[in-house]
C-alpha cells in the first residue's frame, strides 16, 4: 500500500505544469505570442521587417524573446529573457544577439502595460533606455534611446512597431 501511494505522489508531482495560463504570473502576459512589424532606424528612415516570438518559461514567472530582422544584409536574430527582480515591479533582462559580443542586462520598471528599461555600456560611456509600451491588445511599440552625456541629452536609435 505505502509504495502504491509512493508511486501515485511520484506520478502526480512529475506530471509537466499546465501550459495555458502559464504567462499569467507576469505583467508581460499580453506580450505572449507571435507579432509582426517593422524597425524604423530613427537616423535614416529606414524600415526592416521583423518577428518576435514570446514564449513564458519558468512555469510563467519569466518570458524569453526571439526577435527576427531583416536589414538588407541578411537576417539578425537576438533573444531577450526577462524575469522578476527583488521587488513586484522590478525586472532583470539579458539579452544577446548574433552581432554582437558578449550580452546585455537590463533593469525594468513597469508600471501598467509599460515597461522601461535601463542598461549602462561601462566601455563606452553610454546610458541606453528601451521603453515597451502596449498600443491595444494586437499592437505594441518598443523604442531604444540613447544618451552618451549621463541622461542630459537622449536620442532615439530605433521604433519598433509590432503587431498579431
Amino acid at each position: 500500500m505505502a509504495l502504491a501511494c509512493t508511486a501515485a505522489l511520484a506520478l502526480v508531482g512529475c506530471r509537466a505544469p499546465r501550459i495555458d495560463g502559464a504567462g499569467d504570473r507576469t505583467p508581460f502576459v499580453w506580450l505572449l505570442g507571435e507579432w509582426y512589424g517593422t524597425r524604423r532606424h530613427s537616423e535614416t528612415g529606414a524600415l526592416a521587417p521583423i518577428h518576435v516570438e514570446v514564449r513564458p518559461i519558468l512555469g510563467g514567472r519569466g518570458q524569453t524573446e526571439d526577435l527576427q530582422m531583416g536589414d538588407g544584409t541578411g537576417l539578425a536574430y537576438a533573444s531577450t529573457t526577462r524575469v522578476p527582480g527583488s521587488l513586484p515591479t522590478r525586472w532583470i533582462a539579458l539579452q544577446v544577439d548574433d552581432r554582437h559580443v558578449g550580452h546585455v542586462v537590463a533593469d525594468g520598471v513597469v508600471t501598467g502595460t509599460t515597461s522601461t528599461w535601463t542598461q549602462r555600456d561601462p566601455s563606452q560611456g553610454s546610458l541606453v533606455v528601451t521603453v515597451i509600451e502596449r498600443l491595444g491588445p494586437d499592437a505594441w511599440r518598443r523604442t531604444l534611446h540613447e544618451s552618451n552625456d549621463g541622461g542630459d541629452t537622449w536620442r532615439t536609435l530605433w521604433v519598433d512597431d509590432v503587431h498579431r
